[in-house]
């Protein structure tokens, strides 16, 4: 008979292998053997840690602590489960515990940081993984948690900082780099971004994170045809990877020539290849309102907020308690704002994905909605193994999620027009107005005076949305309209390539760059007030402004829009339809091209066409939160009964 040793290794062995059972038997054997030991139920609590049984972990792990008070190891165990659990005071304990007996253990002081931030002491975090890397300068997860929360705290270049210290160290670490490359394309600097997916591909090749992050950038550039390149190149067709198939489809969407059925085969083809092995959970009998989960990386200053806040803030808490689940979310003004609506906030930021699915299934949730499907492919990859009986996708989402685990996709008759249905995975909830709902905010501007000489026409949409058929009917416009001038303002302008390329391709279309005015970033209230010069702003035609669109609305400008095929290319077409303004729905380009010269010629003429589309907002369903709860509120009861 082997030694109990060797006998622990081959338990160890098989855990790293994820054979759990065989794991725990072996353990069970050595107990049997030679009696408890420190090791023995240190390792049983783990594998019912990672079996995901965090329950039965909390009790191992806590006899484990009572019968052996000075083994640091276990009552680090014993934090990370509670922490997993939610259990934020036993699991600060459990870690002080561990600190107590051993100061001097960096990956203790890194575990209470993680369960600070999960619990939003930001701060108190920080101050841990600084004593984390005091002991280990080269931890390099305690590095990257550091600057996450750095960038939280809202000193973003303390958090590039510490990151590129980090790696004149360590040049060949790529998860370290992936993150600083990640919080390079969170602040607009694409050009950095883009060379740093590039640096991490070329210290590894097969990495579907850079290959996702790459796409990703290429497609925010406008460099659409660039994005499916990099994917064709990772050889997607081939091989299951989440992270760059929700990149890769992302990128569909923007393709002018991609049809809904090229969309959906694209998200389910590469969807099918992952497995999901988690038991669908009960549907809830409880008593009282139905719990619904919003899991997203996008609660603070972003659509998903702007278009989830009217709807919980307004729906009847009595029916609908709604629980947000926040993976990345720096503190700002809209994530304050919609914490003060919801039942609870969850910071999820710091779990590993399967921490993240135990930690939400434990909560007991009735429906868990992905609001911005495959635009957070890692968030997306949550709702395979399942994080409520109901899972339903919408309000930000642009496209079927392939997800076989997905139920519902949140739509309306505009969007999704009957026939439709058959490019979705999903069945279609449509709501009885519209699927958006934006009250307006109290800094919106005033509409300012109408403005004179020859007419402005004018596209905030991200450049990824204009594509070369759009800049041709622009020309057209342009051409027909004497003097007129194109004012095109978003992030990516900022970035000196993407200008000259924009620049490049506008000429290429039949564009005088005279009569182009290229604009970059503002503050949103500056952002708001620039659409006082627009006389008509124009839809893109491969992807369809949504709160773009319903902004120029808001500040009085009509949106000329083609609507397309696809869910993407129909949001202003649900705008205008809701608000009662279809006269700004084309039929083909050449409608598009004479309802914009003509509509410019108008609102010249009328000084009070702004205020008539702002009091048509007012009164559309769009403004109208209460109506929308409610609407939601029947469309999801139906559903589920």
């Amino acid at each position: 008979m082997a030694s109990p040793e060797v006998e622990f290794e081959r338990a160890v062995t098989a855990f790293r292998a994820r054979k759990f059972g065989q794991a725990r038997k072996l353990i069970r054997k050595l107990e049997r053997q030679v009696g408890p030991q420190p090791p023995f139920v240190h390792l049983i609590g783990f594998i019912e840690l990672e079996s995901g049984d965090t329950t039965r972990a909390v009790d191992a792990l806590s006899q484990a602590a009572t019968a052996f008070p000075n083994d640091a190891n276990v009552f680090n165990g014993l934090g990370i489960a509670h922490r997993r659990l939610g259990n934020f005071a036993a699991a600060r304990r459990a870690f002080e515990n561990a600190l107590r007996i051993d100061s001097t253990h960096g990956p203790f002081f890194r575990n209470l940081g993680n369960l600070l931030s999960q619990a939003g002491e930001v701060e108190a975090a920080i101050n841990a993984y600084c004593q984390a890397l005091e002991r280990d300068p080269d931890d390099g997860a305690a590095v990257r948690a550091l600057s996450e929360d750095l960038e939280r705290s809202g000193d973003r270049a303390a958090a590039l900082g510490v990151l590129e210290d980090f790696l004149q160290r360590q040049r060949h670490d790529v998860e370290t780099l992936i993150c600083l490359t990640a919080l390079q394309l969170r602040a607009l600097n694409l050009g950095a971004a883009e060379d740093g997916y590039r640096r991490a591909l070329d210290i590894d090749p097969g990495n579907d994170v850079a290959v996702a992050g790459l796409m990703i950038v290429r497609t925010l550039r406008g460099d659409v045809e660039g994005a499916l390149v990099a994917a064709r190149a990772a050889g997607l067709a081939e091989r299951a990877s989440p992270a760059a198939g929700s990149a890769y489809v992302f990128a569909m969407n923007y393709a002018p020539c991609a049809t809904a059925a090229d969309v959906r085969n694209a998200a389910e083809a590469i969807r099918s290849k992952l497995k999901f092995d988690a038991p669908r959970p009960s549907v809830h009998t409880h008593e009282g309102p139905r719990k619904i989960g919003i899991v997203s990386k996008k609660l603070g200053f972003h659509p998903v907020n702007f278009f989830t806040k009217p709807l919980i803030a307004a729906a009847d808490p009595s029916a609908l308690e709604f629980h947000l689940f926040a993976a990345g979310v720096s503190e700002d003004a809209a994530s304050m704002d919609i914490k003060a609506h919801v039942k609870s906030w969850h910071d999820i930021t710091v779990l590993t994905p399967e921490e993240r699915v135990q930690y939400i299934r434990a909560q007991n949730l009735d429906v868990a909605i992905s609001p911005s499907g495959h635009e957070e492919g890692d968030i997306l990859d949550l709702f395979r193994p399942r994080l409520a009986p109901v899972q339903l996708a919408g309000f930000a989402a642009f496209c079927t999620t392939g997800v076989r685990t997905m139920d519902g996709y949140i739509a309306d008759r505009f969007e999704v027009p009957p026939g439709a249905e058959s490019g979705f995975t999903e069945d279609v909830i449509r709501l009885p107005d519209g699927c958006f709902c934006l009250t307006p905010e109290p800094m919106m501007p005033d509409l300012g005076e109408p403005p004179s000489g020859p007419p402005v026409f004018g596209c905030f949409n991200n450049l990824a949305k204009i594509c070369n058929a759009t800049l041709g009917l622009w020309a057209r416009i342009l051409a027909a309209s004497k003097g007129a001038k194109l004012v095109v303002k978003t992030y990516a302008l900022a970035d000196p390539k993407c200008y000259e390329d924009f620049t490049q391709r506008a000429l290429r279309a039949g564009i005088d760059p005279s009569a182009l005015i290229l604009e970059g970033p503002s503050p949103r209230t500056e952002l708001l007030e620039g659409y006082r010069r627009i006389d008509v702003a124009l839809d893109p035609l491969a992807y369809s402004g949504g709160m773009t669109s319903l902004e120029a609305m808001w500040m009085g400008v009509p949106v000329v829009t083609l609507p397309g095929e696809t869910f993407a290319r129909r949001h202003t077409f649900s705008h205008l339809m809701v608000a009662g303004l279809d006269e700004y729905v084309a039929q083909d380009g050449d409608d598009y091209v004479d309802i914009a010269c003509r509509v410019a010629a108008q609102h010249r003429r009328d000084p009070t066409s702004r205020v008539k589309i702002r009091d048509a907002m007012r009164a559309s369903p769009t403004n109208d939160a209460h109506a929308y709860a409610q609407g939601f509120t029947d469309a999801l009861r139906a559903f589920m009964a």
